[in-house]
């Protein structure tokens, strides 16, 4: 992203559809889940030149923004960077703090809270900041890791989901162990044996003659 990452979030809601799209991936906002995306990257500060102070995962492992709802609503700098920040100063009489109203009581103890955390915290001037991908030895996003974990969350919450209605004492074991395989896409049809290299990709027409290929939803539910 570099040093001009920020830009994505400072010119506010207008502009093209990528850059509006970057944007709602970044807040993990929009039609499309962004939480387990946002939940394995964590950004590692450098100069933070290019680290949004409150949205980004930057401090701990969470978001401002998220820690601090309140400090964040009341704010007027929700897309500076920490570099900006930290040059205004943040220390509890920092000019770096705008607010939109004068703090109560109780907010002005969440924001000494807020500085205690900044405090023990320190830039690097001599890098630049990066995002850490923590499904991966090597901190780097690779397509393999998120699709392994997409995969195996999805089959656990199908397990989860279907636990309840599997496994009943009514029903013979052996029809359970089907319909077990049958939500976790474990059934040979021939799209299976396909990938698996049994039959050729010419021959996975359905059983049934229909001229449309085998696949499981194909073959049990239409």
């Amino acid at each position: 992203m570099g040093r001009r990452g920020r830009l994505c979030c400072a010119g506010g809601r207008d502009g093209s559809v990528w850059r509006l799209t970057i944007l709602s991936v970044r807040e993990g906002v929009g039609q499309v889940d962004t939480g387990w995306l946002l939940d394995n990257i964590t950004r590692q500060v450098g100069d933070g030149e290019s680290t949004l102070f409150w949205i980004d995962h930057w401090l701990d492992g969470k978001p401002l923004c998220k820690v601090y709802v309140r400090l964040y609503e009341l704010s007027e700098i929700k897309f500076e960077s920490v570099a900006n920040v930290f040059a205004s100063g943040w220390g509890f009489n920092g000019e770096a703090w705008r607010w939109r109203r004068r703090l109560f009581a109780w907010e002005e103890d969440l924001l000494r809270e807020c500085v205690a955390r900044l405090t023990s915290d320190t830039l690097h001037v001599e890098r630049s900041d990066r995002w850490i991908w923590s499904l991966h030895i090597s901190n780097c996003y690779t397509v393999n890791s998120a699709y392994s974990y997409l995969t195996e969350t999805y089959i656990s919450q199908e397990h989860s989901n279907n636990n309840n209605f599997l496994w009943l004492k009514a029903v013979p074991l052996k029809v359970s162990i089907f319909a077990w395989r049958l939500f976790l896409s474990r059934i040979p049809t021939r799209d299976k044996l396909v990938q698996r290299h049994v039959i050729l990709a010419s021959d996975q027409n359905c059983v049934a003659n229909c001229g449309l290929n085998e696949y499981r939803d194909h073959l049990f539910l239409n």
